[in-house]
């Protein structure tokens, strides 16, 4: 295999490693409704733990394993679509 070809094939295992790891990290919500959200709160079919969290939210309880989460300290304007 020549180098050129070896390269692309790395620079294809990466890329597709990064849409792999980018599609399956998780779930994007958005408010749509209306007003602006001071809390939310999700449920799972199984218990889960979150590991990690981003967006306007700061707290979440319960901590550790559960199947549902409230999410608070923060505010999520209204996106419209």
């Amino acid at each position: 295999m020549s180098k050129r070809t070896f390269g692309c094939v790395v620079v294809l295992f990466w890329i597709t490693s990064f849409v792999v790891v980018v599609t399956q990290a998780g779930e994007v919500f958005m408010n749509d409704t209306g007003e602006v959200a001071k809390a939310f709160h999700i449920a799972f079919s199984e218990p889960i733990e979150i590991t990690n969290f981003g967006g306007p939210f700061t707290d979440h309880e319960p901590l550790g394993q559960a199947s549902e989460f409230v999410f608070s300290g923060g505010e999520a304007q209204y996106w419209a679509r």
